[in-house]
């Protein structure tokens, strides 16, 4: 318990010394003066004697009588007044004031709560009651005052910083936020959690119980106001939707695409599921069952592995000049993984059992029905020879003009090198062959296919075709010509080669190799249109150093040279392709190419 107040009035009588006074005679002439001015009916003298007499006396001390609560300040100078206020107020400030909730207690200073008193104020009140009006007028207050003893409130001014502060010490072993009732998913069951009420300390009441005890200089305990917070939301408020969610889970849910089925069970759907809870406008609570994103989408990842299926295009074959379907195709199936959650959602919702996958359907590009393909005759073709280069480097060659082989685009549609030719890895069975990377040639998976690439542009160029994406290689390679800057390589994924067929049927890729050929030809309904080039236009020769260099590589073994760059001078290239209908020129098409200097490099073998 904290330290027990002595009483006001014990405070002022006994424990606050008295002000000084004048010596014993002048005790005596107070008396007089006292009795001088109890007089009925005094002589003119006798009031002259007494107004003389007061101001001698008390003409610059407070009145007599006057009390500030109830501490006597009459008679005081307003020096002393204040010295006896301020060793009061002094007094009460060091002693703690008790605060109390339920069976605990704090012991708070009534300085860290709010209390601040003005001094000077107080006595500049006391004093001012002495000071108004003439002489007579004076005198006549003083005896009214002496007959009943005015008694003035202290110059009190209420610190809100300190009170805040000292609430918020307080308050954080009382207060609380209440708790709303809660509902979710635990494993397959629907839990309710219930709600508890909160507690707050009335700021106004406790700042106005303190107000009124700092004022009168009160040392009782105060009770502190904490009133009970109900929550928003209580257990009764989701039995409903308890009903009605533990209904929704208990029944199995199937999921179908053509003759597969899944069935989510209630273990399953639960894992699958969470609860979301929301309030409308007028109050009323509302419970959702919604599939969480991520393990919906994950759940139909697995369902993916079974139905996903890559999309084959018809494939057609020229032999003999005429068409023949190799493959009919069949469209691609891609579930929609992202989206199962939005369809397992909807399900909810409308209580349905039975959900279809979702899934995206690609279907094959061409027909079984060569009438309906528009592949009558040879657009264009184009070779290049690998003659006198690695057997490895002509097997990925030939294996990606088999890729590529019978490859049928769509009017309109862009064939993309990268996407036809597939993965170019072991597992697809290609080989390491000589690829210009960066700025070096060096041993690389399918390297060679570069050349193929090049034979299906100049084909694709030769046919008129837009030419969507092209990448040329960093220095002069002499087999791509006979037209130099007619050329395109590949690097997937970054560098790819694209053309787009802009007739309205559909065009074929035919690829087929010979013991030191590649052969493109591009079948389809030949355009009405006429190409021409104009060029090649060569400027910014750099000429290169011939010197041998000789580089060592693991990738070979040992002992093992191969040419893998010959010397070349660097050039800036210009063609220009001019497509012409009818004879009139409409179309003029710039294709550059910048070549860096080469060099003659060997490559030594080092793997043992």
């Amino acid at each position: 318990m904290g330290e027990r107040r002595t009483p006001l009035s014990q405070l002022t009588k006994t424990s606050t010394p008295r002000p000084e006074r004048p010596p014993t005679e002048r005790h005596s002439l107070r008396a007089l003066l006292i009795d001088l001015l109890s007089v009925t009916g005094a002589v003119v003298v006798t009031v002259g004697a007494a107004l003389g007499l007061y101001l001698i006396l008390y003409g610059g001390s407070i009145p007599l009588g006057v009390r500030v609560l109830n501490m006597d300040v009459g008679g005081m100078q307003p020096a002393r007044a204040r010295s006896l206020l301020s060793d009061n107020l002094d007094a009460y400030l060091r002693a703690p004031m008790a605060l109390r909730y339920q069976d605990r207690e704090w012991n708070e200073l009534p300085g860290d709560l709010g209390a601040s008193f003005d001094v000077d104020e107080s006595v500049t009140r006391a004093f001012d009651l002495g000071q108004e009006g003439g002489l007579v007028e004076r005198l006549g207050r003083q005896v009214s005052y002496l007959q009943k003893p005015p008694q003035l409130d202290l110059a009190f001014v209420f610190n809100d910083t300190a009170f805040q502060g000292g609430v918020v010490r307080l308050v954080k072993d009382i207060e609380r936020l209440p708790r709303d009732a809660s509902i979710r998913l635990e494993g397959a069951q629907v839990v309710v959690t219930p709600s508890q009420p909160g507690y707050q300390v009335d700021r106004s009441a406790l700042r106005a119980q303190l107000t009124e005890a700092f004022s009168t200089l009160s040392a009782s305990p105060v009770d502190l106001p904490v009133q009970e917070v109900p929550p928003k939301v209580k257990e009764e408020d989701f039995a409903q939707a308890r009903k009605q969610i533990e209904s929704l889970l208990s029944t199995a849910i199937t999921v179908r695409y053509g003759d597969k089925k899944w069935t989510l069970d209630k273990a399953t759907l639960t894992s699958m599921v969470t609860l979301r809870q929301s309030t409308d406008s007028s109050g009323v609570i509302s419970v959702q069952t919604l599939a969480t994103p991520d393990k919906a989408e994950a759940w139909a990842r697995g369902v993916a592995k079974e139905v996903d299926q890559e999309v084959q295009d018809t494939r057609v074959v020229v032999t003999g000049g005429k068409a023949t379907v190799t493959n009919p195709g069949r469209p691609g199936v891609s579930v929609e993984t992202a989206k199962f959650g939005g369809a397992l959602n909807n399900a909810l919702a409308k209580g349905d059992s039975v959900i279809d996958l979702p899934v995206v359907i690609k279907p094959p590009a061409g027909s079984s029905d060569l009438s309906r393909l528009g592949i009558k005759e040879k657009i264009a073709e184009a070779s290049t020879s690998y003659a006198g280069t690695l057997p490895d480097r002509i097997h990925n060659v030939r294996l990606g003009a088999e890729r590529i082989n019978g490859k049928l685009v769509p009017p309109g549609a862009i064939f993309s090198m990268s996407e036809t030719l597939g993965p170019i890895t072991a597992e697809a069975g290609y080989k390491l062959g000589f690829a210009i990377v960066g700025q070096d040639t060096v041993l690389d998976m399918g390297g060679g296919l570069s050349q193929l690439t090049t034979t299906v542009f100049k084909a694709a160029f030769a046919a008129g075709f837009p030419i969507v994406d092209r990448t040329t290689h960093s220095y002069r390679i002499r087999r791509y010509e006979p037209v130099l800057g007619i050329e395109a390589t590949i690097y997937p994924p970054y560098v790819d080669f694209k053309f787009r067929n802009d007739t309205d049927s559909y065009v074929l890729v035919d690829a087929r190799t010979d013991a030191g050929n590649v052969y493109v030809a591009i079948h389809g309904t030949k355009p009405n249109r006429e190409i021409s080039v104009e060029g090649p236009i060569v400027e910014n020769i750099v000429p290169t150093d011939r010197e041998v260099l000789r580089q060592e590589t693991p990738l070979l073994p040992k002992g093992t040279e191969v040419a893998s760059e010959v010397a070349e001078d660097g050039l800036d290239v210009t063609v220009y392709r001019i497509i012409k209908v009818n004879g009139k020129e409409v179309r003029r098409e710039r294709f550059f190419a910048r070549f860096r200097p080469s060099h003659n490099v060997i490559l030594v073998g080092t793997k043992e």
